[in-house]
């Protein structure tokens, strides 16, 4: 059923090379790229309803003592960061396992048939992932420092609703970046059940069970 790569279309195989062989112009190029997968268009935007609901709770209904409040959950959500960052990158390598030459020919001829650029999709997906989980560590930092200034000037009444605000769109972003989680278990199984799917293809042609 998969034959290497005969029959292949030449010129979707240049198409693939050029794809491949083209890098980002910089880093900040692949970062905005990256975000894209946090889109609020479409059926994406129901992913962001629960991370507004969950922040909506942990602001407005938190009254008493909140600026301690808010560093305790940005120093729980750092260690939860790191870790899922270091999950995806170990992820991101495994997944070079699946990418045999019979996978890589399924689904280069996928998006010939198909018009589904699965391929682009699969790897470019883990990718933007680690970017996007990168910037969130980030930002929890800044926040994090962000908050020990702001403390400094509590006396100022309207610093505490910054402080709210921040804090706010922060916890929505982090959420969100979290959720994202279902989408890269989504996409794992998928890759994984392609790769048996070629798997076992390959065997039937050369052996009856």
């Amino acid at each position: 059923m998969i034959n290497g790569d005969r029959g292949m279309n030449e010129e979707l195989w240049n198409k693939k090379l050029r794809e491949f062989s083209s890098f980002n112009k910089s880093s900040i190029v692949a970062l905005i790229k990256a975000f894209s997968i946090l889109s609020v268009k479409g059926r994406h935007k129901w992913n962001w309803v629960l991370p507004i609901i969950i922040s909506s709770f942990i602001v407005l209904f938190n009254n008493l003592d909140y600026h301690k409040t808010f560093n305790s959950v940005i120093e729980s959500m750092l260690p939860i960061q790191l870790a899922i960052f270091g999950i995806i990158f170990t992820l991101y390598s495994i997944i070079l396992v699946f990418f045999s030459d019979a996978l890589t020919i399924f689904l280069i001829r996928l998006e010939k048939e198909c018009k589904n650029d699965a391929l682009n999709s699969y790897i470019g997906y883990y990718g933007d992932l680690l970017y996007v989980f990168f910037s969130s560590i980030c930002i929890s930092l800044i926040v994090k420092i962000g908050l020990i200034r702001i403390e400094e000037f509590s006396y100022l009444y309207f610093i505490n609703y910054v402080e709210k605000i921040v804090v706010f769109l922060y916890l929505i972003f982090t959420f969100r970046c979290i959720m994202e989680i279902y989408s890269s278990i989504y996409n794992t199984i998928n890759l994984f059940s392609l790769s048996m799917y070629v798997r076992i293809s390959d065997l039937k042609d050369k052996r009856d069970l």
